[in-house]
């Protein structure tokens, strides 16, 4: 299981660090971020479902952009998507 969970933190830490390359992403360690939100994930569909009504996908999706997205998005790149 820890290399599962390795091989998506790699994959989302590469993900980041090509955000942060485009100026995307503001700077961060894509590691501990990856790790993160990988941890969220997780909790969020295993441990949410054990005493509430599991998330949609779509849920999801919209808890993660609140959270995350918003969050790490470059400000000053803000203003060009809105």
């Amino acid at each position: 299981m820890r290399q599962v969970e390795r091989s998506i933190v790699d994959y989302l830490k590469g993900y980041l660090e090509r955000g942060i390359a485009e100026g995307d992403v503001r700077t961060c360690d894509p590691e501990v971020v990856a790790f993160v939100l990988l941890r969220t994930y997780t909790a969020l569909v295993n441990d949410w479902a054990d005493a509430h009504e599991p998330l949609s996908n779509e849920s999801l999706i919209a808890l993660f952009h609140q959270l995350f997205a918003d969050g790490l998005r470059n400000p000053s790149k803000m203003a060009k998507i809105r």
